[in-house]
């Protein structure tokens, strides 16, 4: 819509997506103003799935919407607001045809968004995790697994 000037098909699973996603916030989580939990209005056997229960009731399917609207509203506001990011980040995929974690960063920080990330290999939160070493290796001695807390 910003881009093309209308609404396209290209977003309709993540549509999908965010209608069960709200759906489950209002009808399953009991973060809708009902706490009546939608599955339990369901009816299996007849294949009825809580997402039909909830979108079924017009109280429900309204606060979906809303959710649905005001995500819409911030997420087009963030677009609008951050364009040149969307915008770097497209050209620099048609030059390279793929960006990695490094890459992603210098690219972030080039468009002005943000300084490079720059944690010591290994430490707490480093992305790389274990010993640091980035091949999913937890560390310790020999593939040992790490000693069990003291349980006594």
């Amino acid at each position: 819509e910003i881009w093309f000037g209308q609404t396209t098909t290209g977003p309709s699973s993540d549509l999908e997506a965010a209608t069960w996603n709200a759906a489950a916030y209002v009808g399953l989580y009991g973060m809708g103003r009902s706490l009546v939990s939608a599955s339990a209005l369901a009816n299996p056997m007849a294949g009825e799935s809580f997402l039909r229960a909830v979108l079924a009731d017009a109280e429900r399917r309204k606060e979906v919407d809303q959710l649905l609207e005001d995500a819409r509203r911030r997420v087009r506001t963030l677009l609008l607001r951050k364009r040149h990011v969307v915008e770097g980040i497209r050209d620099a995929l048609l030059e390279r045809e793929e960006l990695i974690g490094d890459e992603i960063e210098a690219l972030m920080a080039e468009l002005g968004e943000r300084e490079p990330l720059e944690l010591p290999v290994g430490a707490p939160g480093s992305v790389l995790g274990g010993d640091g070493r980035g091949d999913g290796h937890a560390g310790g001695q020999g593939g040992s697994p790490p000693p069990r807390p003291d349980t006594g």
